[in-house]
């Protein structure tokens, strides 16, 4: 699993903590653990989403929101769907037994393809030869979920500051 940390700045906030309400303290680690919530659900639909042909809601339900202190929330993504994420592009032979040649001969069209770098060459019985290869590129999902999400946190921070001070009064 490769996590992705949502904290806030945690010197500027542990000053400011000793300075407030046990309310303001109990409901900005609630802020956090909604704002994490909220990213992965928007991380898990990106990944639905972005889906070439294959479906991704066994590796996408592997997601998970855990939290490490009262300010500190982690999102675990399993680590097959960071390298779908990250990886550079390179080639990729089809040999019998991995599962992309699997995939290849179940979902890959060749004149859906776009810049023409893979060759996948097929046999009379309508299986791949040997000498065939994909051109593999990453999926970015994660950036694109968070940016979808990024004027949700003052909102709730908004909210949340808003709900300590009328438990405060």
């Amino acid at each position: 699993m490769v996590d992705i940390r949502i904290t806030l700045d945690t010197r500027r906030v542990n000053r400011m903590m000793k300075k407030l309400t046990p309310a303001l303290r109990k409901n900005l680690g609630k802020a956090t653990l909604e704002f994490a919530t909220i990213a992965k659900k928007s991380i898990k639909r990106q990944f639905k989403m972005q889906r070439k042909k294959a479906p991704r809601d066994r590796l996408a339900n592997l997601m998970k929101v855990k939290r490490l202190s009262q300010l500190k929330v982690v999102v675990s993504i399993p680590l097959r769907a960071h390298y779908l994420d990250t990886m550079r592009p390179h080639y990729v032979s089809l040999r019998r037994g991995r599962n992309i040649t699997r995939w290849a001969r179940r979902w890959y069209n060749p004149s859906l393809r776009k810049r023409g770098r893979s060759r996948v060459f097929r046999g009379p019985g309508g299986g791949i030869k040997p000498s065939s290869f994909l051109w593999v590129t990453k999926d970015p999902f994660v950036e694109k979920g968070i940016n979808r999400i990024k004027g949700r946190g003052k909102t709730i921070l908004r909210k949340v500051v808003k709900k300590s001070i009328k438990e405060a009064k």
